[in-house]
């Protein structure tokens, strides 16, 4: 594959696709052995929090947490045979938006983290997450993660809401996950396992452990396949251009060629009616 012949004639024909030769790019630098979990969602969900308990960071943060913006570019950690990405949050700026949104390309596992106390799933936050789910994730591959799970009592209706866009937004059969990062690093600091429990971090680190087991023997057939869509993609769109310019190559050609018609045409007319002419004075 000549992805340099491919960004030239995308480029040239059809640059409103550049986007998709910079997530193949994206696609194809994936070096990793294991399953991709990206962590997918917008600005103080929760992303870093999760991602920390997901990979044992609890008293020395890997994944930083501030209350300004901290990830600013695509950041993974490699855990228990997993590799975990952190995108930065979604809505800070175009820049951020956009890395996050390569992220999802190089995922073999998406995470959407949403806080309960953001309320239901906003209607762009949806359609994103459809697409991203058709292009670059299985369905079984996508998770959603609530956090603030120690609210839930008072968020059931939030709950129950979001449960039924997502259901029929990605499949029938997915349920969110609760977490409350804040109660897992409390009782992982106090060895507290009833309080790890009630969290919900070991339910979802066991069920994307059993994912990433289930995934890893076609791993890299299936990277293959997506790379392989998005140059199809990119192939079947310059062809089009390509149809396009040659449909109307032939119309301006048959343009000449009627006024070519047309002119020796006319031509013939003149030299006709001055031969008349000349006929005419040679009889006088």
């Amino acid at each position: 594959m000549n992805l340099h012949k491919i960004n030239q004639l995308v480029s040239k024909h059809c640059p409103e696709k550049e986007e998709v030769v910079t997530q193949l790019e994206a696609a194809m630098a994936v070096d990793s052995a294991c399953p991709n979990v990206v962590v997918y969602g917008v600005y103080n969900s929760g992303k870093s929090s999760l991602l920390n308990s997901l990979t044992n960071h609890v008293t020395d943060e890997f994944f930083r947490t501030r209350d300004v913006p901290e990830t600013r570019e695509n950041k993974h950690f490699e855990y228990q045979g997993i590799r975990y990405i952190d995108t930065p949050g979604l809505d800070v700026n175009i820049q951020d938006t956009r890395a996050a949104k390569l992220g999802t390309v190089q995922a073999d596992i998406i995470l959407l983290v949403h806080r309960l106390s953001a309320g239901s799933l906003q209607q762009k936050d949806l359609e994103a997450l459809a697409s991203i789910g058709r292009t670059h994730a299985r369905p079984e591959n996508i998770f959603v993660v609530l956090t603030e799970a120690e609210t839930a009592d008072e968020n059931q209706a939030v709950i129950a809401e979001i449960t039924q866009q997502l259901q029929q937004v990605i499949s029938p059969n997915i349920t969110p996950f609760l977490v409350a990062n804040p109660v897992f690093c409390k009782g992982m600091r106090e060895e507290k396992p009833a309080l790890v429990q009630f969290s919900g971090i070991p339910a979802l680190q066991a069920q994307l452990q059993q994912t990433a087991n289930q995934i890893a023997p076609e791993l890299a057939a299936e990277r293959a396949k997506k790379v392989q869509a998005m140059v199809e993609e990119l192939q079947a769109a310059v062809a089009e251009q390509q149809t396009l310019l040659q449909a109307r190559l032939a119309i301006e050609e048959a343009k000449e060629h009627q006024h070519k018609v047309v002119f020796v045409e006319r031509v013939k007319a003149f030299q006709q009616a001055l031969q008349t002419q000349l006929n005419d004075i040679e009889s006088v």
